[in-house]
Parts: C-alpha cells; sequence; structure tokens
C-alpha cells in the first residue's frame, strides 16, 4: 500500500516507521516562500479534498504551478513566478507608490523583508504584491500580464486553505480583492469580500489584542481598518451588504507611520479608563473618520429615501451630520488644514495622497448630503421630503453641491500641476471625480450665477476630472467606463460653451428606492437569480409583479424578472441588459431606522471605549515619513 509523505521535518512518518533515512532535495533558492504543512502536503498527492479543484477552477495556472517533485517527496510548493528577483521589486514599488494609500497601508516593511530574506514568507502574500503592484505607473505590459497570474495563484493558495485562516492570508486577500476591483472583476470583489470580513472576525483582528511588539499590534489594527474602509466604499451605505459595521470594531485608530515603522508607542495613544485623554492623530485616523462620516451620510440617505422616515427627524440628522463635518475640518491641525502652502510642502512626499484624499472625501461628503435636492443625478429624495424641507431651502443646498463639487475640480487641478510628480491615489477618487462631473454637468444658470461660475468654468472643470481619470486608468483599467461615459456628455472645448449635455444614466436602481451610482462597485455586479427554474408553471403564464405585460418595442433590451413575494429585494441585474420597471415595487419597506442612526455619530462614540478620538487631543501632525 503506497503511503503519503507527510512532509515533517526532519525526517518525515514513512521514513521514520520504517527506519531509514529521510533526504529532502535543497530549495531552489530563486523561490521565495512557504506555504503552511497542510497545503503543501495538499499538492503533492491530493489527498486534502478540494484543494485541487478549487486551485483548478480559480485559475488553470494555479493548477499547473503548484506541485512537487513526487520522486523525491519535496513538501515545498514551487511557482516559477514567485522568483526573489521580482518579489524584491514589488515590494519596492509597493512601498513607493501604494503604502502610502490609506486602504492598503499595512505592511511593516522591515519585517516583511525579514520574512522574505529567511525564506518563511507566505507565497499568497508574496504572489498579492506582485498584483496590486503589477499597474503602477512603471509597469509594462508583461508586468500586468504577470499581475494578473499572481493575482489567480494567491487567491487559488487562499480558497484551497480557507478553512485556516492567517493574519497572512487575510492580508493577501484584501489585495486580492483590490486587485479585482481596479481590473474590473467586481462580482468576484463583493463574493470575496464577505470571506475576508468573517475571517478578521474568527481571528479577533477587530479586538485589542496584548503583543510583544507595538508593531504588531499597529499592522492588526490598520488590517481591520482597512477592511472597514474597503466594506464601507463598496456598501454603499446599504445595510444588507454591509459586512464590516463600525459598531464591530473595538480597536483604537491608527498611528502615525514613523511609529509604526519604528516600533514607538506613542504614551498618548494609551488606553485610558477615566476622564478625557490626549492623543496625537495622524492622518491615516483622520481619514478613517471622513470615511466614517460619509458612511453615516449615505445610511441617512438610505432611510431618507425609505416611506417610513420620519421628515423632521431625517432633516435633523443631515443638519447635524453637516455641523459634524464643519468640526471635522475646524479641529484638523493647522498643518493638516487645506491651502496650497500645504500642498506644495507635500507635493514630493509620501504623505501627499493621504493629505489630498482626506479633503476630497470631506468635499464628496457635502455633495452626497446635498445631491438628493437635484432630481436630474436620479438619487431623488422623496417628494414628501423636499416639500417638508422648502424651496429656498432646497435651492440653498442645490448651489452648494455645486460649489463643493468645483471645489473638487480645483483640488484635482492643483494636484495634475504638480510637475514630475509620482503620486498615486486610491480607486475611489475617481468615482469622487466623476460624481462631480455629473453634479457640474446637471448645474443651471441660476446656481452658476449665484457662485460666480460660468459655463466655460464648467467645462474647465469637467475637463480637469476627465484628465484625472484618464491619468488614474492606467493603474485602474476599470475606471475605463467613466471616461467613456464624461466624453459622451462633454461638448468639444472649442465650441466654447457647455450647452445642453446629453441625459446620462447616472444611477441604478440596486434595490427597490435605494439608488447607486453606475460606477461603484455595487453598480457593476451582474449575479443572476436562477430559482424560477423551480417553477413548474410554463413562464408564459406567469403575470411577474414587476414587470409590465405590454410587448417591449423591436430591438429594445429586455429582461423579464422572476416573481417574488412583495417584502423580497430583488438581486441586481446584469448592467448589459436593461433593468425591468419597478413601479409596482412602491409598496416594498426596507425595514426602520438603521441601527447606525439613532443618534448621529452613536456609531462612532463608542470607539470611546477605547480611545476619545474628537474631544480632546493635542495637535500635532505626523513626523516626516
Amino acid at each position: 500500500m503506497k503511503t503519503r509523505c507527510s512532509g515533517d521535518l526532519p525526517s518525515c512518518d514513512r521514513c521514520h516507521n520504517k527506519g531509514i533515512e529521510c533526504v529532502y532535495p535543497a530549495r531552489d533558492k530563486q523561490l521565495v516562500g512557504i506555504g503552511s504543512p497542510a497545503v503543501e502536503r495538499s499538492f503533492g498527492d491530493a489527498v486534502f479534498e478540494g484543494a485541487s479543484e478549487i486551485g483548478s477552477q480559480s485559475s488553470p495556472f494555479f493548477a499547473e504551478h503548484l506541485g512537487r517533485d513526487r520522486s523525491h517527496g519535496s513538501s515545498t510548493i514551487n511557482s516559477p513566478l514567485l522568483t526573489r528577483e521580482r518579489i524584491l521589486k514589488a515590494i519596492r514599488a509597493f512601498f513607493q507608490y501604494l503604502q502610502p494609500l490609506p486602504s492598503l497601508a499595512i505592511l511593516h516593511k522591515a519585517s516583511l523583508l525579514r520574512l522574505v530574506h529567511q525564506d518563511q514568507a507566505d507565497q499568497a502574500l508574496l504572489a498579492s504584491i506582485i498584483a496590486v503592484t503589477s499597474h503602477t505607473s512603471d509597469s509594462s505590459a508583461s508586468d500586468r500580464e504577470i499581475g494578473s497570474r499572481c493575482a489567480d495563484l494567491a487567491e487559488g493558495l487562499i480558497m484551497a486553505e480557507f478553512k485556516r485562516p492567517s493574519f497572512f492570508k487575510l492580508q493577501a486577500l484584501l489585495f486580492v480583492i483590490r486587485y479585482r476591483i481596479w481590473t474590473g472583476s467586481h462580482d468576484d470583489a463583493v463574493l470575496l469580500m464577505a470571506q475576508l470580513t468573517r475571517s478578521a472576525f474568527a481571528l479577533r483582528i477587530n479586538h485589542e489584542t496584548l503583543r510583544p511588539s507595538f508593531y504588531v499590534q499597529e499592522a492588526r489594527r490598520r488590517l481591520m481598518w482597512a477592511i472597514y474602509i474597503l466594506d464601507s466604499t463598496m456598501a454603499c451605505g446599504l445595510q444588507e451588504y454591509t459586512l464590516c459595521p463600525i459598531t464591530a470594531i473595538h480597536l483604537r485608530l491608527p498611528a502615525v507611520e514613523d511609529d509604526f515603522e519604528l516600533n514607538n508607542e506613542n504614551i498618548f495613544d494609551r488606553l485610558r479608563e477615566h476622564g478625557p485623554q490626549s492623543v496625537r492623530l495622524g492622518i491615516l485616523a483622520y481619514y478613517v473618520r471622513i470615511i466614517n462620516l460619509h458612511d453615516e451620510i449615505l445610511r441617512c440617505k438610505r432611510q431618507a429615501m425609505s416611506s417610513r422616515s420620519d421628515f423632521r427627524a431625517t432633516s435633523s440628522r443631515f443638519q447635524n451630520l453637516e455641523k459634524d463635518l464643519e468640526t471635522f475640518v475646524s479641529r484638523l491641525p493647522p498643518g493638516e488644514q487645506f491651502s496650497e502652502r500645504n500642498l506644495a510642502l507635500r507635493a514630493y512626499s509620501p504623505r501627499l495622497p493621504r493629505y489630498v484624499m482626506t479633503h476630497i472625501w470631506w468635499h464628496q461628503c457635502h455633495c452626497q448630503l446635498f445631491r438628493g435636492t437635484i432630481p436630474a443625478l436620479g438619487e431623488p429624495l422623496p417628494q414628501d421630503y423636499l416639500d417638508h424641507l422648502g424651496a429656498d431651502a432646497s435651492h440653498e443646498q442645490q448651489v452648494k453641491c455645486l460649489l463643493h463639487a468645483h471645489t473638487i475640480a480645483e483640488i484635482f487641478s492643483s494636484l495634475l500641476e504638480i510637475e514630475g510628480g509620482t503620486w498615486t491615489l486610491e480607486y475611489e477618487m475617481a468615482e469622487c471625480a466623476h460624481s462631480a462631473t455629473e453634479v457640474l454637468l446637471v448645474s443651471d444658470t441660476t446656481h452658476r450665477d449665484r457662485l460666480g461660475i460660468s459655463a466655460e468654468d464648467i467645462v474647465r472643470d469637467v475637463t480637469i476630472c476627465l484628465r484625472l481619470i484618464r491619468q488614474m486608468s492606467h493603474m485602474y483599467p476599470a475606471v475605463t467606463p467613466m471616461i467613456t461615459s464624461i466624453e459622451q456628455a462633454l461638448l468639444p472645448p472649442a465650441q466654447g460653451s457647455l450647452g445642453n449635455p446629453k441625459p446620462l444614466k447616472f444611477t441604478r436602481e440596486i434595490v427597490p428606492k435605494q439608488f447607486i451610482s453606475r460606477h461603484t462597485v455595487l453598480g457593476n455586479v451582474g449575479f443572476t437569480d436562477d430559482s424560477p427554474k423551480l417553477e413548474m408553471i410554463p413562464s408564459a403564464k406567469i403575470q411577474t409583479p414587476i414587470q409590465p405585460p405590454e410587448q417591449p418595442n423591436v430591438g429594445e433590451a429586455t429582461l423579464t424578472p422572476p416573481e417574488m413575494p412583495s417584502d423580497a429585494h430583488p438581486v441586481p441585474f446584469p448592467v448589459n441588459e436593461a433593468f425591468p420597471s419597478l413601479e409596482s415595487t412602491e409598496n416594498v419597506e426596507l425595514g426602520d431606522a438603521f441601527p447606525y442612526l439613532e443618534s448621529v455619530s452613536s456609531a462612532w462614540d463608542q470607539m470611546s471605549l477605547f480611545q476619545d478620538p474628537f474631544g480632546a487631543f493635542d495637535e500635532g501632525t505626523e513626523e516626516a515619513m
């Protein structure tokens, strides 16, 4: 009977039982990284049920390049992609281009390189680093091809061991999800996000823990906050798509970069049980806060769109959120306030992306607060609420929305004017630029005159946003549809006038009465509900409650959704097909108020159990990175 090699060191079980010498072949020093023994053994003789199938289904390359030398019983997972030269190049690119991004600032450089040089780094993590760095500004077409294969390799390794999550696999999975979003694989990203979040909770990454080193604790915090940022931007304020609510995170805010890198625990960041505390917050902590405010605003809007919402209470929440935004910017240290001088000081610093994006999100939050009063944008608040608000107040909010969209374009203009800059922005900045463009394109003369903005200024602002998205398209191919939609709406600059822009389908009704931008992750998913196969009655005899019985026009794309109960939410329909009419689902309710909104900042206030983030703190900025 053939017995597989256990892969144990220094001698496998089989050789030990037979009393013979156990010899493993020498490892190829050009191949870096290790996998866990369980996975390594599984690829040798496919005894780990489902491992080979998961790998081959994820990518044909996965099954091709992950193997072992059967004749010598080697337990090393070898992939020709993971050469030492390629890995070190990718790590250098990561810390140059991606570590400055808040959602990816999760790696500790010294500890990672130590593991690499000792051949102990996790292979899934190494492959995912190669993947996310394959679209940076200095990458070639061959680099992007290798990056795609490494993304498949990393995902396959993670899925083969999904029952045993690890911290390094979570880091790798976060990178893989980001890569899928950047390259337009939105369906994959949505589903993988559920595994990432549940695995993080299973490892209790969302709770503080006592570790020997401060930087180890900080690495855990940064990973969890990165998951929160990703989930918040993906969920678009929809409760049913939220996997990582702020109330599930019981952590201190991220430390400043130098403290993380040099293992310097700031005494002001220690937990205190009584009284206010003074803390030194870096820009990364402020970034987390503005993302949280954006999430609260979206959730407030979702609640306002529900027919059960109390319009007076909703109006009060909007006002309080606007006050929270003003409080946020007023408490920024002087060095983090937005000004041309502060921007110039960071022009060639890795601190530039976090600084710029924090202020872009602040203006985007204001746009989100007021977009619902502009019917042309396709995200209308209920007419009863608008009537309660009043025509004058509604007009004032429309003007504010235009002002903040114009300011977003001006910030991007200042960024684009930096000569020789090698900055990188988050993928979501393209969404913010497109969102500002939508507001600019539907602005009317009354609003522009109120702000002293001409039609030529609008054309210039839209062109700036278009330039920014084009520049980002090299790293993020998924933004290409945004470029196309703006180009179709914008008249040639030679005409010198905005004229009447073509109407665009800005939003998508993903669930009844809930509209999201078509250029977000959720706006691009295309899952199909196959439950109609259970139906025993011929489909021709069924009158569905959400599809009008009239015959469509010749050549018109249609999609007949399945019949569903009155309290059900339809799944998103494929983006390349027409969306069915939902007029008959007006009685569908989304439920009572979201638990986050009982008070405006109640979700964030729970953080005070661990750290008083914005009560009283020293106005200090990060030291030079």
